[in-house]
């Protein structure tokens, strides 16, 4: 299977997920003495993950915990297949990198500061794509730009 198949096949099964829900589901027990015996009861079920920095944890029904944790598989399902899909783009790119045209010279060259700059990420570093011909021009930034090109040579 070639790369471009595989990204295909990837980006379909992901599609295919369509429940999802972040964090753990995990099923406790509880140690119980009744008449001198010692004995396990439950499941309870507890649901746990992160929102706004914070880890929540929220009891879950056992009703409700067959379905959430089918959501909790989908989403830990989706982000190996994310991964693996990220692999085989960066796999595809090392291998045929070299051999194949680059993105920007379709776009033309890139200029800041008075130089020509080739890049397929350079508008979203704040470049901006000039047209044949008008290289040597100064490109006006605006206060957002300005502000993010200066934060970006500081570090």
């Amino acid at each position: 299977m070639n790369y471009q198949d595989k990204r295909k096949a990837l980006l379909d099964q992901m599609a295919q997920i369509e429940r999802m829900e972040k964090g753990t589901l995990t099923a406790e027990y509880r140690d119980t003495k009744a008449a001198g015996k010692s004995r396990q009861i439950g499941p309870y079920f507890k649901h746990q993950c992160w929102e706004n920095g914070k880890n929540v944890s929220k009891r879950v029904s056992a009703k409700e915990a067959e379905p959430l944790r089918e959501a909790v598989d989908g989403y830990h399902r989706f982000l190996a297949l994310s991964e693996e899909y990220a692999n085989t783009t960066v796999e595809m790119t090392r291998k045929l990198g070299s051999s194949k045209k680059r993105p920007d010279d379709k776009f033309g060259a890139i200029q800041r500061d008075n130089s020509i700059h080739s890049s397929n990420q350079a508008e979203v570093r704040g470049y901006r794509p000039v047209e044949h011909g008008r290289a040597g021009e100064r490109v006006t930034l605006g206060s957002d730009e300005r502000r993010l090109l200066n934060t970006r040579r500081a570090a």
